[in-house]
């Protein structure tokens, strides 16, 4: 499968299994929350840190 850069919003508990899984499966995801710890949790397993939606959605084709 080709790895695909995905934008990802929304790191509750749902929104950060689906980051894992997609991470798992090869996938480069920049992700953006309104916590910052959350954010933090996703960074720690692979994907990157969006300081903001318009910084997350500027630079991603596919936005979740």
């Amino acid at each position: 499968m080709d790895s695909f850069e995905i934008g990802f919003v929304g790191l509750g508990a749902m929104g950060q299994a689906i980051v894992s899984r997609l991470l798992k499966a090869g996938h480069r995801l920049t992700v953006y929350d309104v916590s910052d710890g959350a954010i933090k949790v996703a960074v720690e397993s692979g994907a990157l840190g969006a300081s903001s939606l318009k910084q997350l959605g500027a630079s991603k084709k596919l936005v979740f």
